[in-house]
């Protein structure tokens, strides 16, 4: 894995983390807003599915252990890369860390750092470059691939 691809993988990582967050607010939501009715002491059911809170619970934990779990590989993913990014010039570790980490787009990092935005994506191939060349033959570097 080149590590372009290996910053994507993290950034990918991070906003599927994002959108699992968003699904559990959901299921919570929905969980806070069933209501048990009850009138002539006969059980009934509205919806098809006999038990719809024990489903929206079972969801809301398989989805939490899936979260942990992508939380786990994606601080593990970062941590392994994190103190080469800090080895970088200020300029490439920022502009690494604003699209990669941060999900911020090449124009607003432009504009943060007053450059042109084809600065900020030759600062970023430059960072990729020297992340390469500080960790294209190391044992590091491996590891980092197989997470």
């Amino acid at each position: 894995m080149t590590i372009n691809a290996y910053l994507e993988s993290i950034h990918a990582l991070d906003l599927l983390i994002e959108t699992k967050l968003q699904q559990e607010a959901a299921i919570r939501e929905m969980l806070t807003g069933t209501q048990a009715h009850y009138g002539d002491g006969l059980p009934r059911t509205v919806s098809p599915t006999p038990d719809k809170i024990g489903e929206l619970i079972a969801k809301l934990v398989d989805l939490q252990e899936e979260m942990n779990a992508d939380i786990d590989r994606f601080v593990d993913m970062k941590a392994a890369i994190k103190d080469a990014v800090q080895k970088l010039p200020v300029d490439e570790r920022t502009v690494l860390e604003g699209l990669y980490f941060g999900h911020l787009s090449a124009k607003v990092i432009s504009e943060k750092m007053h450059f042109t935005t084809r600065n900020v994506y030759y600062l970023r191939d430059k960072a990729i470059g020297s992340l390469e060349e500080m960790l294209g033959d190391t044992e590091m570097f491996s590891q980092i691939s197989q997470l």
